[in-house]
Parts: C-alpha cells; sequence; structure tokens
C-alpha cells in the first residue's frame, strides 16, 4: 500500500489458526489521523508472522461493518449484554478503536492508516 504508516501496536493473538462456531470480537485502540477521510484505516492478519494480508471482517467508527455478515453488530451486542462488558470506545476517551470480527485467529494483527486513492476519494 502506498504512504502506510502504522496506527497501532502489533497484536500477537493465539493460539494461531484456533477455530471458533461464532466470531472472535477484539477491540484495539488506534491513534491514525484520518484527517476527514483522506486516510484509512486498513488492518493487516499474519498466519506466519512474515506474509500479510488485509483483514476484511473490520468496524470503525461510522458504525458500519465493512467486508462484514449481516450479523456480525448483532453478535457483538449479545457479547456486550450478556457479559456486561461496555464497548473499549465507551471506556475511553477516544472513538479511535477499531473492532475487528474473526473465526480462525491469525498469530498476528496490526492495523495501518494508508491514503485513499484519488479515484475512492472523488467517488
Amino acid at each position: 500500500m502506498e504512504r502506510e504508516a502504522l496506527a497501532s501496536r502489533v497484536v500477537e493473538v493465539g493460539p494461531a489458526n484456533a477455530a471458533f462456531l461464532s466470531p472472535v470480537l477484539l477491540e484495539i485502540p488506534h491513534f491514525a489521523s484520518l484527517r476527514e477521510g483522506e486516510r484509512e484505516l486498513v488492518v493487516l492478519r499474519s498466519d506466519d508472522g512474515e506474509t500479510w494480508r488485509e483483514h476484511t471482517t473490520v468496524f470503525i467508527e461510522n458504525n458500519d461493518w465493512r467486508g462484514g455478515k449481516d450479523d456480525e453488530e448483532e453478535i457483538y451486542e449479545d457479547i456486550a449484554t450478556s457479559t456486561g462488558m461496555n464497548p473499549v470506545c465507551d471506556e475511553l476517551e477516544t472513538k479511535r478503536v477499531v473492532r475487528i470480527s474473526m473465526k480462525v485467529l491469525p498469530s498476528t494483527l496490526l492495523s495501518s492508516s494508508a491514503s485513499v486513492s484519488r479515484s475512492e476519494a472523488l467517488a
């Protein structure tokens, strides 16, 4: 990706390749400045620590799951209700939190900030 920057710490998740029957939801604070749509937040995953690919089931500040299924938000709300846990963004003084949903754990996750391509910005 062109002109990208690290937006959070690298998060090691484990055990790698563990599979779950329903999605696991992970909230990670980020420090990316998205500059009113000039930049976007991208979550990358690695199963071996060397090869990285984009993780597409991500929920970012605008209340919309990108690449997710319709039931992702409902599952998230069920977890919050049944455990009594508040979302991280309710506990922090910032809304800079990315929610990641997955059924198979990677070994490593990270979020990065990248420039939105000019054609996407004009659309």
